[in-house]
Order: C-alpha cells, then structure tokens, then sequence
C-alpha cells in the first residue's frame, strides 16, 4: 500500500513556505548587491579634497520623477506610466539619505516607496541604491533598487535622466525618467 500512495512532496512541488525562503534570499542577495555598489563611495570620500574639486552642493533636495517601467516576468510584458516624488538629505558632499515614493499607472499599477543612499562621485552623477516595497492590489513585496541619474544645474534647479531598476521577488523591473527638482 505504501507504494500505492504518490508521494505528495513530487507532485505538489515547492511549498509556499520554501518560495518564501528563496524570495528572502534572492532579496538578501540583491541588497548586498545595492550595498556593495553603495559602499564604492568609501575611497572617493578621502580622496575629495585631494582632486581640488569645489563641490557646491545643497543639502536638502526634493525631486519628482515623470517616466515609464517595463518588466517581462514568465514571457508577459507589463508596462505603465510613472511619476513619483523623493527627498534627499545629503550629510556629505558626496554622500546623502532619502526615501521616495512612485506610482506607477497601467498594466503595472503599483505604488513603491523605498529608503535610498546616494552617491553622487562626479559633477551631476548619482547612483542609488536601497530597500524598499512594492505594494500592489495583492499585498506587498520586498524590493531592491539600484539607479543611475545624472542631474544638470541650473540655478537650484536639477533636470536631468534617470534610469533604475527595482528588484521585485527575483524579477527586475525598469524604471526610466525624466527627474526634475530643487535643492535648498
């Protein structure tokens, strides 16, 4: 009778609870990822004031975001609209903390607010990286975003491209934009 009976652990597949455990994994392993590239920052910090470099920068900065994310997951292509807003305290020249929450509109429709550190190694260039959530119609995900930008100054004005990319449950989401904002 033993053999009678299917073993349930070679039909069912993985349960629920291992999905959960490779998602946490995937989702540590992607926030080593964003801190590791944030971590690059450490060598360009003593060797500011060696460059000679006047960095004229503000402290506080409040930007908004108009662009598009596509993201393909088991061969279904999604896409939407997005817009968002975000803060950033810089508490070094190089080097600053903030958070910023998106929308996005469409197929997508999900809302992802995420606590990021910014790295901003030469002239206008940015690169982020952070964890956040993506909070849908069906709960909420763990994500990690890692992001490039580079911000043109006018006055106290920035405008400039901003590209990212969230990762969501082991599938990256892209995110593309215009950022404007201001510094004060």
């Amino acid at each position: 009778m033993a053999d009678s009976e299917p073993d349930r652990g070679k039909f069912v597949g993985t349960t629920l609870l291992d999905e959960m455990t490779r998602a946490k994994v995937r989702g540590r392993r992607a926030l080593l990822l964003a801190l590791l590239i944030v971590g690059g920052a450490a060598p360009s910090l003593a060797s500011e004031e060696a460059e000679g470099e006047a960095h004229v920068h503000h402290r506080h900065h409040v930007g908004f975001l108009l662009g598009g994310a596509v993201t393909s997951e088991h061969g279904e292509t999604e896409s939407g609209f997005v817009f968002g807003v975000d803060y950033e305290y810089r508490f070094h020249p190089r080097v600053g903390a903030g958070a910023l929450v998106e929308v996005a509109t469409g197929e997508l429709r999900d809302v992802v607010v995420a606590a990021l550190m910014t790295w901003h190694p030469w002239r206008g260039l940015k690169l982020m990286a952070g964890p956040g959530a993506e909070i849908t119609d069906h709960g909420s995900d763990f994500l990690v975003r890692v992001g490039a930008g580079y911000q043109f100054k006018v006055d106290r004005i920035l405008i400039g491209p901003e590209f990212d990319i969230d990762i969501v449950d082991g599938h990256p989401v892209y995110v593309a934009g215009l950022a404007i904002g201001i510094g004060f």
